[in-house]
């Protein structure tokens, strides 16, 4: 279960969306799923400049997908796994053909239920 604090409101659906409307930061978030990265590292894999490398992290901290933490003089990105599932659960929760695949945990399965 997703903690109810780490789930994106329906407004910041937009945000989420335009996060990963780029093929650069679907890269990014998919590296980023397998273990912490700094910027500089990101840099090299990518062959961005760090300007490139961190406006994109930006659009991502601003979507909740990425968090990141300080380790000295750098910042090491990882993935928020929670805001992911939350995001897909609720967004594609909220359509009916989705929600025999979610098992019922979309924002509208859930108001949608009767009290019995």
């Amino acid at each position: 279960m997703v903690p109810r604090h780490a789930r994106p409101h329906a407004h910041d659906f937009s945000a989420l969306f335009k996060a990963i409307s780029d093929e650069t930061r679907i890269k990014i978030l998919k590296h980023l799923e397998e273990r912490p990265t700094r910027v500089s590292d990101l840099v090299q894999k990518f062959n961005f400049s760090q300007s490139t490398i961190s406006r994109h992290l930006g659009i991502l901290k601003a979507a909740g997908l990425v968090v990141g933490e300080r380790k000295g003089k750098e910042v090491h990105y990882t993935l928020n796994p929670n805001v992911m599932i939350g995001c897909c659960c609720d967004f594609f929760g909220s359509f009916s053909c989705c929600k025999p695949l979610l098992g019922g945990r979309g924002k509208r399965a859930r108001r949608g239920r009767k009290k019995t």
